[in-house]
């Protein structure tokens, strides 16, 4: 977390208040100016140490507490640790300017010191109320572009996925696939029309819900597949491994789609290298539910034009959900991506009974 910039603060601004407080608090003792400029010394130095501790509470409430929906919490955490801050250094502030009179009735007296953590509460309230408001502005407006970016990034996902499905080169195989089969095997083919109606009926929807469940994304990437494995026959394979009780859970439309599709577009595929795409949900005691999209890694010779657009997108509306990035790792010749599981709510537009039928 990156400290605000207080350096004319501490070098200008603590040192002028500590002066003119001084001029006020200091009567008690029937000050002179060398006492003045003494006492005020040490002052300066106690409201520095004072001032320092109160920013590094800051900055760990920020850290602990760094989003915009957690803001009241911080502010009250965070006024929480000031005034106690505050409270505890001045009453260590006064022991110690009573070792130095060394006498036990004290440089000032309960009102006084009553007055001063008053007064130094007031001061400290008052910069983290302007250091809170600059920091709560900045995240807002982050956010705002966060929004922004996500809702392009999601439009181009559609885009992309609905542009992907209807291209030629999958219409002309698909339709290939369909006339052959119309004449070997009607049967398939009857099966084949319905897998292909599906796959297209719930790309045109998912512009509608933020979420769907992984139930419904499931049966959608089976369509899918099936369309896949009529191209590439015995060379793609695909693995689904659900615990129970995951299938209402909840992720963003398309996204299996777009990482399937992608492990298609970058790896060899073949009846005699097989691609093996894995998709695993596990539920881990202590730990959130996560869904993992694992492939073997199998390089295509030429390179393929990548953007990355599939993997940004993916990423654009996890945080625009406000949930835990994904885990993107390559080990041991697999390629893995692992997407938290949001916890089943209810699901807009009606998704669930018009995507799949």
């Amino acid at each position: 977390m990156k400290r605000p910039d207080d350096l004319l603060l501490r070098l200008v601004f603590i040192p002028a208040v500590i002066l003119l407080a001084n001029l006020l608090f200091l009567e008690e003792v029937n000050y002179n100016w060398t006492k003045y400029l003494a006492w005020s010394a040490v002052g300066i130095g106690f409201a520095l140490g004072m001032w320092e501790a109160a920013m590094r509470w800051m900055l760990y409430v920020r850290l602990k507490y760094a989003t915009l929906e957690q803001t009241r919490k911080r502010i009250i955490i965070s006024f929480l640790g000031y005034f106690i801050i505050t409270a505890i250094l001045n009453t260590v502030f006064i022991g110690f300017t009573n070792w130095l009179t060394h006498t036990n009735s004290g440089v000032v007296g309960m009102e006084t010191y009553l007055k001063r953590v008053g007064v130094w509460l007031v001061g400290v309230v008052l910069m983290g109320l302007i250091f809170e408001l600059k920091y709560y502005l900045k995240k807002y407006g982050e956010a705002i572009q966060e929004v922004e970016a996500a809702k392009n990034a999601g439009l181009r996902s559609q885009y992309d996925s609905l542009k992907n499905q209807v291209n030629p080169h999958f219409l002309f195989n698909s339709l290939n696939s369909l006339v052959s089969l119309i004449g070997q095997a009607p049967q398939r083919a009857e099966v084949f029309t319905r897998e292909l109606s599906s796959v297209y009926r719930y790309v045109l929807n998912a512009n509608e819900p933020d979420l769907v469940s992984l139930h419904t994304e499931l049966a959608f990437i089976e369509s899918y597949y099936h369309l896949l494995r009529t191209r590439y026959g015995e060379g793609l394979l695909l693995t689904l491994s659900i615990e129970e009780g995951l299938s209402n859970y909840q992720l963003p439309p398309l996204t299996l789609q777009l990482l399937i599709e992608n492990a298609v577009k970058h790896n060899v595929v073949s009846a005699s290298k097989p691609l093996h795409i894995r998709v695993m949900a596990q539920n881990r005691p202590e730990q959130r539910a996560q869904l993992t999209i694992c492939n073997n890694v199998q390089r295509k010779q030429t390179r393929v034009l990548n953007n990355g657009l599939g993997l940004v997108n993916i990423l654009s509306k996890y945080r625009l959900l406000g949930q835990e990035d994904p885990g993107i790792e390559e080990i041991g010749g697999h390629f893995a991506v692992t997407l938290p599981l949001i916890e089943p709510r209810s699901l807009n537009n009606g998704f669930e009974t018009t995507g799949l039928e």
